[in-house]
């Protein structure tokens, strides 16, 4: 479980830098447009993108430094992509075989290994992950 949430905890870099670079195109837009009438209703999906970007952010942070609370941002992080293609599947009748299944499956695989109970990962001298034998 360590490996996969390691590679999860990139997913959710990318994810976040993907995120921002949406809400801020989305932002510049709107303001280019000059939208005079419901602006904070214009402003409703750059808000999301970015609340998006900032939870998939600190959950990468946190499980990049092995913080204790790591746990609940991933799972969060993860319900995110669980989230999103179930309202897009239920509401715009996506298929779950395109790319909203690639992010369903990425999401469960992450509420899985989140909430798995994770073993004290102590990083020393023949403590190794596993049971992996490396060279020191």
């Amino acid at each position: 479980m360590y490996k996969l949430r390691k590679y999860l905890c990139w997913v959710f870099a990318f994810s976040c830098l993907v995120c921002l670079g949406i809400a801020l195109r989305r932002t510049l837009y709107i303001v280019h447009r000059h939208y005079a009438f419901l602006p904070f209703a214009h402003l409703r999906v750059p808000a999301v993108f970015l609340i998006q970007a900032v939870i998939c952010g600190v959950a990468w942070w946190t499980i990049w430094k092995e913080k204790p609370f790591a746990r609940a941002f991933g799972i969060a992080a993860s319900l995110i992509f669980v989230g999103v293609p179930l309202w897009g599947i239920t509401f715009f009748s996506q298929s779950v075989w395109g790319n909203e299944g690639i992010v369903l499956a990425i999401g469960v695989a992450g509420v899985v290994a989140f909430s798995w109970p994770d073993k004290q990962h102590r990083v020393g001298k023949g403590s190794h992950e596993d049971g992996e034998i490396g060279s020191n």
